[in-house]
């Protein structure tokens, strides 16, 4: 994990220095030229450090003050789900498995596109998926051991606000804090009926921490 996050940063580090914006001096102030960018690729720390997904963002312009994101990404290990499952303590898990997720976001901006304070209303779904080793009873009564592919889905609606802070002239960080709801759903393996199982949570509320290095171009 840390050599994906090191070769990505240094890609988007590259990217920045190699394509800075046009700034223009005079005897008394220095000032930007209208920037004419309207996209913006990142990927989130704190999602890939608490949430076990690896997800990429796009973001476009679509008004002065208005954006549309995406991302799209695949998931491994989720811990936050486990501790709060009441099936995860049916048996441990033998081996994480790739799941994927994916976001769909509109962006407002009060004061000026992709910079300073904003509010956004986003979708985030994420699947996980892992291997279960269990005991299983043969038509004889001989007991087998068997690897089950369990699964969880989070389908999760919330409001984000956020504020965006330049480091370089392309490269910024983008900072939010979010409330919402989430809808849990678990495939797993029932100890006592033998079978795989569908279990729902039902609503629960949601709190989101997210930080993104976006790349503006």
């Amino acid at each position: 994990m840390k050599s994906i996050l090191f070769i990505i940063f240094t890609l988007v580090v590259t990217l920045a220095q190699a394509q800075p914006r046009v700034v223009t001096f005079d005897s008394e102030q220095e000032e930007s030229l209208p920037k004419e960018e309207s996209n913006v690729i990142k990927f989130n720390l704190l999602e890939l450090m608490s949430s076990g997904d690896y997800s990429l963002y796009y973001e476009k312009a679509l008004l002065n003050v208005l954006s549309a994101e995406i991302g799209l990404g695949i998931t491994s290990g989720d811990n936050w789900g486990d501790f709060g499952s009441d099936t995860y303590f049916y048996n441990s898990k033998e081996e994480n498995k790739i799941g994927f997720s994916f976001a769909a976001a509109l962006r407002f901006y009060p004061s000026e596109l992709f910079e300073d304070f904003y509010v956004s209303a986003e979708y985030k779904f994420r699947k996980y998926r892992w291997d279960r080793e269990v005991m299983e009873f043969t038509s004889n009564y001989s007991a087998v051991i068997s690897s089950i592919d369990e699964s969880r889905r989070h389908s999760i609606a919330r409001l984000n606000f956020g504020y965006i802070l330049f480091l370089t002239n392309q490269l910024s960080l983008d900072s939010h804090f979010g409330l919402g709801i989430n809808m849990v759903q678990e495939i797993y393996y029932n100890n006592q009926s033998f079978i795989l199982d569908e279990k729902k949570s039902g609503v629960k509320p949601r709190v989101n921490l997210g930080l993104k290095i976006g790349y503006l171009f």
